[in-house]
């Protein structure tokens, strides 16, 4: 007997409960009926028309993403355009549409997490900027267990982040042990970094007046791009789902695709 979508939405609140989303941010079941069957999800960071395609062919019945189909309140449904276009593959191959965002990055074990184990920040990690407490809130505060040479810390998350490059603001060869990190775009967290005991802020998107402000402050940040520092969402959350279900024992397959391409070319 196949499970039905209303026992799976308390395991993905579970994952990312949606109290711990920025108040302009749209998450949780953005498609679908509780009542559907679900035998088959498929976890993405984004939703591109590519991966919809695939994802009806392959039989998804439940598609659960990083970044919201539906951001943007939406005055009509155009079907000649990209948005509308992605609408209508859902709706006609009645697949649900599940969104974890800002979410997914304060929570507890969630992205902002990752991504500071990733980066190799070890011992307790604190939120950069506390949310819901129990550990929770967007960005994270750690240390390396040594001190680091800037410039080749920036070399080596290029490597492993898999970035066609990095952004560095510093001096390349200054030593840095404390660092705070943040998922996706870093640029609203910069004021909490600066008020920090952090030397270092790895995260995406900074803009040239956050670089501006780090530099008089005698700061440094590396940035690694939006894309690299969460393109391995779909892999954690997918295990994790999968691991839930597996011990309620809910007869549904989860898989992740992770292979979106940066949109920016470097020349």
């Amino acid at each position: 007997m196949a499970v039905r979508l209303g026992e799976i939405l308390p395991l993905l609140e579970e994952i990312a409960p949606g109290g711990l989303a920025e108040s302009w941010d749209r998450v949780g079941l953005e498609i679908g009926d509780p009542g559907r069957p679900i035998r088959r999800i498929r976890v993405l960071l984004e939703a591109g028309e590519d991966a919809l395609a695939a994802a009806c062919r392959d039989g998804v019945d439940l598609l659960v993403i990083h970044h919201p189909l539906l951001f943007r309140p939406l005055p009509r449904i155009d079907t000649a355009s990209p948005l509308g276009r992605m609408l209508a593959l859902v709706l006609g191959n009645g697949m649900c549409v599940y969104a974890m965002h800002t979410n997914l990055d304060a929570a507890p074990g969630g992205l902002n997490d990752l991504l500071a184990r990733r980066v190799g920040l070890g011992g307790r990690l604190r939120p950069l900027s506390a949310r819901g407490g129990a550990g929770a809130g967007l960005g994270r505060l750690g240390s390396f267990p040594r001190p680091r040479r800037l410039g080749a810390l920036a070399a080596r998350l290029k490597h492993d982040f898999g970035a066609s490059a990095v952004r560095l603001v510093g001096d390349a060869s200054r030593a840095v042990r404390r660092a705070a990190v943040c998922t996706g775009s870093g640029s609203g967290l910069v004021a909490e970094f600066l008020s920090s005991a952090a030397e270092v802020f790895i995260t995406g998107d900074l803009r040239y007046h956050d670089a501006r402000e780090i530099e008089a402050a005698g700061k440094a940040a590396i940035d690694i791009g939006h894309l690299p520092s969460e393109r391995w969402m779909a892999e954690a959350v997918a295990e994790r789902l999968g691991r839930l279900l597996r011990r309620r024992r809910l007869p549904a397959a989860v898989d992740a695709r992770g292979d979106e391409k940066e949109p920016f070319q470097t020349l």
